[in-house]
């Protein structure tokens, strides 16, 4: 018999990072944000960018994370 799967709780070292982009097709433009936060959902950093020749929406969402 195999032992159960043990799942881990967040620990003191676990840090979050959240993403997100937009697309702009007519432009091929991209913009994209990050937060990083603690296991509290403490605030550690976050920042923005823009990016040029961005041929899709799914590459602005892989270039954001």
């Amino acid at each position: 018999m195999m032992p159960l799967a043990r799942t881990s709780s967040p620990t003191d070292l676990t840090m979050f990072c959240n993403t997100d982009a937009a697309w702009r097709s007519d432009l091929m433009a991209a913009g994209m944000g990050w937060i990083f936060t603690d296991r509290h959902n403490q605030e550690i950093s976050r920042a923005t960018a823009s990016q040029f020749n961005v041929t899709s929406a799914c590459m602005a969402e892989a270039l954001a994370i």
